[in-house]
């Protein structure tokens, strides 16, 4: 292809080397291996997306609900992404004693999944974060259309912690997601740009 042309020797390269006209082959190689995970990392997109949603959308749905906790205390929304952290302290012990050996038994991998296949359930999982988000906010907006409380200091009349579960179902995909991308950026890049491409999975 186009990059196969960045090794082959011209008229020019024999009277100047330069490292910007004339590429080992190696290095080509090493490049074209790079080229070949980028849709795979396109997919981190996705993933990405959902998960600044703890940080942005989930925060202020979470301001205009009830954040009270008995008479004196309250919760600010901000704090309910501990229930993310959570849930990843809770899922990877699962994950790691229980899901993997069963799926190594029916599989015969070492770690259960592929990679991919790790990654393409962390999606899967993180789309129910969303439905539950969307189902809250459905439940939100006609409360506020029921009581009239269209001022920024109305409170709706449902509790905060009805938010719990769209955090939870994320930390569940991050295991999956995170972890898998990482580890497939690792085993599939060439030796020497290892560190590279683990750098380019945190770029989604």
């Amino acid at each position: 292809g186009c990059l196969d042309k960045a090794a082959v020797e011209t008229a020019a390269d024999r009277t100047a080397v330069s490292p910007w006209r004339l590429c080992t082959v190696t290095q080509v190689e090493e490049l074209k291996s790079v080229v070949r995970l980028l849709p795979i990392w396109a997919t981190g997109i996705v993933f990405a997306t959902v998960y600044g949603q703890m940080s942005t959308m989930f925060v202020l749905q979470g301001n205009t609900l009830d954040q009270r906790m008995g008479p004196k205390f309250s919760v600010p929304s901000a704090t309910l992404s501990m229930v993310d952290t959570i849930s990843v302290i809770i899922w990877v012990p699962i994950y790691d004693r229980i899901i993997v050996p069963v799926v190594r038994s029916y599989t015969g991998r070492p770690r259960g999944f592929t990679q991919l296949q790790r990654m393409g359930i962390g999606l899967v999982i993180s789309i129910f974060s969303m439905v539950a988000a969307g189902v809250l906010d459905i439940v939100r907006l006609r409360a506020i259309a029921r009581h009239g409380l269209y001022t920024d200091k109305d409170v709706v009349p449902i509790s905060i912690f009805w938010q719990i579960p769209q955090y939870f179902i994320i930390g569940c995909a991050e295991v999956f997601t995170f972890v898998g991308q990482l580890e497939f950026f690792y085993d599939q890049a060439p030796d020497a740009m290892r560190s590279l491409c683990s750098a380019l999975s945190l770029t989604t």
